[in-house]
């Protein structure tokens, strides 16, 4: 069997080792402050799969009925990951609001670990990206930092 311990637990469960609450003889507070952080962690899983869900890419008529949710990363910072959606369908709303509760989530997860392991801020990915309406469906456009070379060469 193969156990796999999330690299943010790993450093919860030594920033208390270090902070004493181990080595005092207090795991039952240092099982609470872990417990805390794996259902802060459940329960944000949870939101962002709703949200996932709730984010539906069409209908669409035009990019302006197009929009992105944002997902900060869980823990040590992974990044942020973006789902596009249709803002005129049916769930579109309930979709914003389970990013946001996903978000404070992710936000307090994040505040529970130690400085030393993590971000004060997650960074996009850097590529530069529009979000179109192609056959009803709003989807994701790469746009990349640079002109193409087509546009290069017409200087």
């Amino acid at each position: 069997m193969n156990f796999r311990i999330p690299a943010a637990w790993a450093s919860l469960s030594l920033y208390l080792a270090a902070t004493g609450l181990l080595a005092l003889g207090d795991a039952r507070a240092a099982d609470q402050v872990v417990g805390e952080y794996e259902s802060l962690l459940e329960t944000a899983g949870a939101k962002r799969r709703e949200a996932e869900k709730l984010a539906v890419n069409g209908p669409c008529k035009t990019a302006d009925q197009c929009a992105v949710l944002n997902f900060e990363g869980l823990g040590q910072c992974t990044g942020i990951s973006h789902k596009e959606y249709s803002l005129v369908s049916a769930t579109a709303g309930a979709a914003r609001t389970a990013a946001a509760d996903y978000n404070r989530l992710a936000q307090q997860a994040r505040a529970m670990l130690p400085a030393s392991t993590a971000t004060s801020s997650c960074n996009p990915s850097g590529q530069l990206w529009a979000v179109q309406c192609v056959a009803s469906k709003c989807v994701r456009s790469e746009q990349g930092f640079w002109p193409t070379e087509t546009a290069k060469k017409g200087r």
